[in-house]
């Protein structure tokens, strides 16, 4: 099993078509453990992991993610 497929597996909380899907808030906040303060901005977690802008997403996205 890869460590993608390990990564999401763990991490992601969304379910769909038999499918696990993390969303920003999973990459950024579970994930990576940034902006996890109570009082964060939403904004800033959708910005920063959501770089396709199609919502919640799984390992063909994690390329450009990790680029950031």
């Amino acid at each position: 099993m890869t460590v993608i497929v390990q990564t999401t597996k763990r991490y992601a909380t969304v379910e769909k078509d038999g499918e696990r899907y993390m969303t920003p808030g999973d990459f950024v906040q579970r994930y990576l453990g940034f902006y996890t303060d109570p009082h964060y901005n939403p904004k800033t977690v959708q910005l920063l992991a959501d770089q396709t802008k199609d919502g919640p997403f799984w390992s063909d996205h994690y390329p450009s993610l990790y680029s950031f």
